[in-house]
């Protein structure tokens, strides 16, 4: 398993595998042996990721001092 980025990482189904590297969300299909980028770039670097199975999407979130409308983010993938 070879994590492009960082540490955050979750599952999203059978062999699949959610990972945030900087701004970009990236998916495993095998694993982690390999990643590609899904979706545009964040407007932030990531605190977290998760996987909701509902609706097959992905939240990424980030710390900030300030109220951010783009505190959490949501995108359906898959």
């Amino acid at each position: 398993l070879s994590l492009p980025g960082g540490g955050l990482i979750c599952e999203a189904g059978p062999g699949r595998l959610i990972n945030v590297a900087g701004k970009q969300i990236m998916i495993s299909v095998n694993g982690g042996a390999s990643w590609r980028a899904i979706g545009p770039p964040l407007p932030f670097d990531s605190n977290s990721v998760t996987f909701s199975e509902v609706g097959h999407t992905v939240y990424v979130s980030h710390f900030t001092d300030t109220k951010s409308p783009q505190a959490v983010m949501k995108m359906s993938i898959f």
